[in-house]
């Protein structure tokens, strides 16, 4: 339920965000498929936040494992860090 609320958001991206998408060559389509089909990781997730909630969304691309770090808000979800987990 999670994932299909921040995919249905516009989603926005940090400037760190940006630089890694851009660093490794990633489109928009395919950060929107990380976090659609991705597993939010709640243990590291901050869902008591009382404004935007922040997600951690654990997926894997070109068989790299990744961790995406999203901010949940009314309207927009913005993407504020991607990092391979296995560098």
């Amino acid at each position: 339920r999670t994932v299909k609320n921040i995919s249905s958001k516009t989603i926005a991206h940090s400037n760190e965000a940006l630089n890694f998408i851009q660093q490794h060559a990633l489109d928009s389509t395919t950060v929107v498929n990380l976090i659609k089909y991705g597993n939010v990781d709640f243990s590291k997730s901050d869902t008591k936040r009382t404004s935007c909630k922040i997600y951690h969304i654990n997926n894997s691309y070109k068989n790299r494992d990744m961790e995406l770090r999203v901010e949940n808000c009314d309207s927009i979800a913005t993407v504020l860090s991607i990092n391979f987990l296995n560098p």
